[in-house]
This record gives C-alpha cells, structure tokens and sequence, in this order.
C-alpha cells in the first residue's frame, strides 16, 4: 500500500512527513495564541492537552532519532547554559511553584519544539510552515474583527476604535500582525515559486494595513525599520571592499540618527503622541534595577519574581501608579536580570550577541529568502524586549528566537549556497537519511 501523499503539482511526500508539517503548524499556532481563541479557558482539558502534545510530540520524535538528536543537541551548548541555570534558579527561587511551571511550560518545552523544528526541517521550509500558520491567525483574527466587532475592536476604553482581533489589546494584535508581514515581504522578495509570491504580495498589503488599524505606532515603526534594513541588505550584499566603505558609513550614519534622537527625544517622542516617559516604562525599568541589586547576582528564581503575592513586584507597580501592578519590567534583559541576575544575564547574552552575528552573516550572503528570516528574527525580538517583556517566556518571539539559534548553527554551511525550490519533499527515500534531517546538510529534493 502506498503511504504517502501528494502535494499537487509535486513529487509524493510521505503520511510522517505530512503529519509533521501539519503538526508544526499546529505548534505554532499555539505560540500565537490561536488555540485559545478557538477554544478559551471554557474548555480547559482541551487547552491543556494541546500544551502539552507540543511538547511530547516533538519529544518523542526526538528520541526516535537518536543519533541525530545527539548532534544537533551539541549546537546548543551556550542556550543550555543559560537554562541550566534558569532551572537550578529553583533551589533559591522566592516563588518555586512559579519556577517549576516555567521551567515546564517555558525551559522545557520551548526548547524541545525548537530543538526538534530546526532539525527536521530546513530554514526555507521552516519559513514556509512559520508563515503557514501566522496566515491562519490573521485570517482567525478577521474573522474575530468582522464578524464579532464588539469583540474584535475596543471599544468604550482609550483605545476606543482600534482592532485588536481575538487579542486582549491591539498591542498584542500588532505584534502578531507584524511577524506575518515581514514573512510576507521576505518571501516575496526573493522567491521563485510563483504561487508563493501571489501569496505574500497580498499579505504584504493585508498585514501592514491591519497594523496601520490596530493604531499601534510602536508596531508601524518596528514594521518599517525592518523593512529598510532587510531592503538595504537585500541591495548591498557582499561586495568586498566596497561593502566595507558602505558598513563604515551605515555605521557614522547610524551614530548620527542615534545623536540626533537622544538630543530631541522629547520632541519626537511627543509628536507622535506618546509619553516622553514612554508610559511609564523608564520609572518601571529604575525600580525593577533597584531590585535587582537586593539579589544581583543569581537573581529571585526564574519566573517567579512577578506575581502580585510578592511586595518587591507590587512595589514596582505602585512606582509608578498606587495599586499598580506592572506584569513585567517592560524590558526583557531587565526581567532575565530579576530572574537569573547578572550572571544568568551575561550568560544569555554571550548567546544572544553570537547569535547575532550568525545572523547578519547569514543574511549578507542571503540569495534565497530564507537568509533573511535569522535577521529579522533578532533585530525584531532585540527591539521589541527594549520596551517589552518576551525573553525567556511562553511567548512567539521567545520560540522564535530559540528557533533561529538553533538554525543558525545547524544549518550553517548552507548560508551562501542557494536551496532548491522548497516543496516540503522532506520525507526519507531509499537514498535519504532518515526521520529529522541529518542536522548539517538540507534533506535531498
């Protein structure tokens, strides 16, 4: 009996295969919270049976290939360190409950997702699937938008008119919205398939226009500054000597901007319509640094610092407004520095920073679309945690980022070298390694 399936217009792919895409899918849309739109905390086993798969599954799968688990796992090493010490966090953590959920929900299973995603499948497939399910969650959230407005829109509060989808603000629903446009504009700025590119060119007009609804300005500005800079690096590839001329004069030019916005701060932040405080977030971040000299370096325990049971977070809250209560630092590398203190932060950003680097090799070389995705990935989560709090939490642009770092260095002989018209042909042949690619080379077309 044949078991396999096929894509139209393709060579057949194997029911594994196709269950392992679906299932990615799956995953993600989790990460975007589409899941709990559908199904909310009315039917909690439901919820709770999806989060957990998402981390059985891919374990499982794992474990089935073991060999290949053994070498992908080693290109980890600075990531595993960093959650070493984020688990043993639980042996003086101030809220252990909080910490051994974090490290379940969080450590664990993130990291096994991640681990397993980026070894089965290669980085332009893994853009495929990622974008994939971010367009079923925009398409979910215009169903929330058009058909229940009184859901899908604020209303009667302060953002009365934004769209926010099955979001609980727009902020949230911006944040999804600008993941699926900068998919939409990568793949459609180098790839060859054609029905790809009809695609994306409809989502690179819906998804910026739905930032643009959502009102959210701090979305729109992060949205055009990755444009220009993947732009820039799409037209300035390596050119030898002339592309370090033109690094110098990014970098003079860079420094120049930077000048220009630290002097007029107020005045530009002002005419945009915001709080030169940026709400409150600079009294938030000097409260949150003055706890964290109470446990500088081991920090109060990987995720269990923030909870309205201990005074130290209401504290930071009521910094800023009497009974507030603030969620995070606002800041991701301050809220890994509650966390885990200095050590545990110096430690993430040896990680980070290489990672980093691994990116912006990738994508100077980049000749196929998926080059650029590592980029936009880290520039995307470094600005965002500047003001926000998604480092190291159960949150899309933490998969993401562990994801890209565990890409990136499996996948990195592969950088300069164009990849085959990606058809998710990811099954295994008489002549194919088996199961999860073999962790260093693309699977066979």
């Amino acid at each position: 009996m044949n078991n396999s399936t096929a894509l139209p217009g393709k060579k057949s792919i194997s029911s594994l295969t196709l269950f392992e895409v679906l299932f990615s899918v799956y995953g993600f849309l989790f990460y975007t919270d589409t899941w709990w739109a559908l199904f909310g905390e009315t039917i909690p086993p439901v919820y709770s049976a999806i989060r957990y798969s998402i981390l059985g599954v891919p374990l499982i799968l794992l474990l089935l290939r073991g060999k290949t688990l053994l070498r992908v796992f080693t290109k980890g090493s600075l990531l595993w360190i960093f959650i070493s010490v984020c688990v043993f966090s639980l042996a003086w953590s101030i809220n252990p409950d909080l910490t051994t959920k974090g490290i379940l929900r969080i450590t664990l299973q993130i990291s096994v997702f991640a681990l397993y995603f980026s070894s089965r499948f290669n980085p332009k497939d893994q853009l495929y699937i990622i974008g994939s399910a971010l367009g079923i969650t925009v398409m979910v959230n215009l169903f929330y938008i058009l058909a229940m407005p009184s859901v899908g829109i604020h209303a009667g509060d302060k953002f009365d008119g934004a769209w926010k989808g099955f979001y609980e603000s727009k902020n949230e629903f911006s944040g999804s919205m600008l993941w699926a446009a900068i998919v939409c504009y990568i793949i459609n700025l180098k790839d060859s398939n054609p029905f790809a590119k009809r695609i994306t060119r409809i989502g690179g007009f819906l998804c910026p226009a739905l930032i643009l609804l959502s009102t959210s300005k701090s979305a729109l500005v992060i949205f055009l500054a990755l444009y220009v800079a993947i732009a820039l690096l799409n037209k300035y590839i390596w050119q030898g000597s002339k592309s370090i001329l033109l690094i110098d004069l990014a970098i003079l030019l860079s420094c120049l901007v930077v000048s220009g916005v630290i002097s007029n701060w107020v005045a530009i932040v002002s005419s945009l319509g915001k709080d030169p405080t940026m709400s409150g977030r600079t009294v938030l971040w000097h409260s949150s640094i003055i706890e964290i000299q109470q446990r500088p370096w081991l920090g109060h325990g990987f995720a269990g610092f923030w909870t309205e049971d201990n005074p130290a977070a209401m504290g930071i809250g009521e910094s800023l407004s009497p009974g507030f209560y603030a969620h995070s630092a606002h800041n991701g590398f301050l809220n890994i520095a509650l966390d885990v203190g200095w050590v545990g932060l110096g430690l993430f950003l040896i990680g980070f920073l290489s990672t980093w680097i691994l990116a912006l090799k990738y994508a100077y070389g980049a000749k196929s679309p998926e080059a650029f995705w590592p980029f936009a990935v880290i520039l995307l989560v470094t600005i965002y945690n500047l003001v926000e709090s998604s480092l190291n939490s159960e949150d899309i642009n933490w998969l993401l980022y562990v994801l890209t770092y565990f890409s990136l260095r499996i996948w990195p002989q592969r950088a300069k070298v164009p990849l085959p018209e990606p058809n998710l042909q990811l099954a295994p042949s008489a002549t194919q390694s088996s199961g999860i690619a073999d962790g260093l080379t693309p699977t066979a077309r």
